[in-house]
């Protein structure tokens, strides 16, 4: 009986990460509003403490997750002048655009007037390759729910709640 014991132990150890996996959540944050007072939304690095934006050349460590694959994290930290749903339509890309993550379209409950940080947003690798290592490019593009997002195929659209970051992933 010990022996099947320590055998399902074994077996089941190597599949649980490590440390464990940061949840995904929003909150309302005590900033002062835009100076125009309208809904902007932007892309931060992952952080325990305030938010920190994320801007071109910042590098995004991959974690291998329990299941084998691999990611990486992001915030968004956005203002909106009511209380409404949002959707965060995220994705990372190789430079030429090249999806490297799957796309994620995340509802956010906004806070109202205020800032909703959303923290801890995964943005898994396409499992079909090999995790990247280099320069990627991650969109963000922020709407009410019930607008359309924008189409990225058609270019990628920069506006307010649209953000676009070249980064490095190692």
């Amino acid at each position: 009986m010990r022996l099947v014991v320590l055998g399902l132990w074994t077996l089941t150890s190597g599949c649980a990460p490590s440390d464990p996996l940061p949840t995904q959540a929003s909150a309302c944050t005590s900033q002062a509003a835009p100076a125009d007072g309208k809904p902007i939304a932007r892309l931060g690095k992952p952080s325990t403490g305030a938010f920190v934006p994320l801007v071109d050349g910042d590098r995004l460590t991959i974690v291998s997750g329990g299941q084998g694959g691999h990611h990486v994290y992001v915030e968004v930290s956005g203002y909106s002048d009511s209380a409404t749903t949002w959707v965060y339509a995220l994705q990372l890309t190789a430079p030429d655009g090249t999806p490297l993550s799957s796309p994620q379209a995340l509802p956010i409950q906004t806070c109202a007037p205020g800032w909703t940080r959303t923290t801890a947003i995964r943005l898994v690798f396409d499992t079909s390759r090999d995790a990247p290592n280099g320069d990627a490019v991650v969109q963000l593009h922020a709407r009410p729910i019930g607008t359309p997002l924008p189409d990225v195929d058609a270019g990628v659209p920069t506006g307010p709640l649209d953000q676009v970051v070249s980064v490095k992933v190692l």
